[in-house]
């Protein structure tokens, strides 16, 4: 493949991997009305998930991408259930308070359950 041709491919990689987060906010802001920061995270509960199920446990790439499709989704819906759905009378400030909060609590948890399993 020509250095031209690699560079096209990586900036259009790079940009798909910098325009998800960028979508999934501002659907969010659109629909729920409050910056919700845990996003990012999300996406990294998302990537960790898939490299678990791709390198420790030998599953497919297919099945990884679709491992950490569920769970990135049931983690998504536990923090609405938990952190958001009680607050959604409040003002968008709380619920972006919220969302850093649940973001940071969603990362400690993993990072936990992560250093368990070494």
């Amino acid at each position: 493949m020509p250095p031209i041709a690699q560079y096209v491919f990586n900036g259009v990689v790079t940009g798909g991997i910098l325009a998800l987060p960028a979508v999934a906010f501002s659907l969010l802001w659109r629909l729920l009305r409050f910056p919700n920061f845990a996003v990012s995270t999300y996406l990294t509960v998302g990537a960790y998930v898939a490299l678990v199920l791709n390198h420790d446990a030998r599953a497919s790439i297919e099945l990884a991408w679709l491992g950490a499709l569920v769970a990135t989704g049931v983690v998504a819906l536990a923090v609405d259930y938990v952190a958001f759905r009680p607050m959604r009378d409040r003002r968008p400030f709380s619920l972006a308070i919220a969302s850093i909060a649940s973001s940071g609590a969603t990362t400690f948890g993993a990072s936990t359950c992560r250093s368990r399993a070494a």
